[in-house]
């Protein structure tokens, strides 16, 4: 979270660099059982790791403790496990889908997908969790911590289940589908007009909005950019910190683009 390590999965555990010389900080080989055949490994916090392990025989997810080399807590039968920002929250995506408060390991909300589809987010502090299922005209929005559902969120003119994004202090949330939503009061705010939806998200300062490879002003919807076309498949985007620039992270290049207005 604060950018200081750089986690990544080796046979049989994890190694930890540090992202500003590349010195190796740690090297957990916690699982010397097999070569597993499906493994990740992601920062729940600043020292805290989550590995997810599955081999031929068993599967499971331990959050280790970096500073101890402690393992903090056993998620047996848990795999594709990821985190929220804030690190708070656990979710794991095993065709259905289930959510788990990291601190003590209680179930918060458990989603059955139809037909195998589903787009969903967790906000970055944990407080909020948005599901749908592709086909649908609502958005479910969600309180993870108490299991609860709010509300939903409709537009009648428009289908709004894509994937979505909510922004790093959890009032906005907006869909590719290129609708964006106030969340303490429910209301739709802007509309987009989008194609194809894509990868979505929000910049930190909430000026701008990129629903690939669209850049929108996020008030008023406006279409500032396209990003040009790149030879790569991509997995994720994102903005800086200061929303200055845009990142998007390929299967092989990882491509950085400069915002501007």
């Amino acid at each position: 979270q604060d950018a200081s390590k750089i986690a990544f999965p080796i046979p049989g555990g994890a190694r930890i660099l540090s992202s500003e010389t590349g010195q190796i900080l740690n090297e957990l080989v916690n699982y010397p059982e097999g070569y597993p055949y499906s493994f990740i490994a992601s920062f729940v916090n600043n020292h805290t790791i989550a590995i997810s392990f599955q081999s031929y025989s068993w599967t499971q997810t331990d959050s280790i403790d970096l500073n101890t080399g402690e393992m903090i807590r056993r998620y047996p039968e848990l795999i594709r496990c990821t985190f929220n920002r804030a690190g708070n929250t656990m979710i794991c995506d095993l065709g259905d889908l289930k959510l788990f408060d990291v601190a003590t390991g209680r179930t918060l909300l458990q989603f059955r997908s139809v037909n195998q589809g589903k787009y969903y987010t967790v906000s970055d502090n944990g407080l909020y969790t948005a599901y749908c299922t592709p086909g649908s005209e609502t958005v479910f929005l969600w309180d993870t911590q108490k299991g609860t559902q709010i509300r939903y969120l409709r537009n009648n003119t428009l289908s709004v289940c894509a994937t979505m994004d909510f922004s790093d202090d959890s009032s906005l949330l907006v869909t590719a589908a290129g609708t964006s939503w106030s969340i303490p009061e429910g209301t739709l705010l802007t509309t987009m007009e989008v194609n194809t939806p894509g990868l979505v998200t929000i910049s930190p300062d909430k000026e701008f909005v990129l629903i690939y490879p669209n850049v929108f002003e996020l008030q008023n919807g406006k279409l500032i950019a396209i990003l040009p076309s790149v030879d790569d498949r991509i997995s994720d985007i994102f903005f800086s910190a200061d929303s200055k620039e845009i990142v998007m992270v390929g299967e092989n290049k990882i491509f950085h683009f400069a915002v501007l207005k």
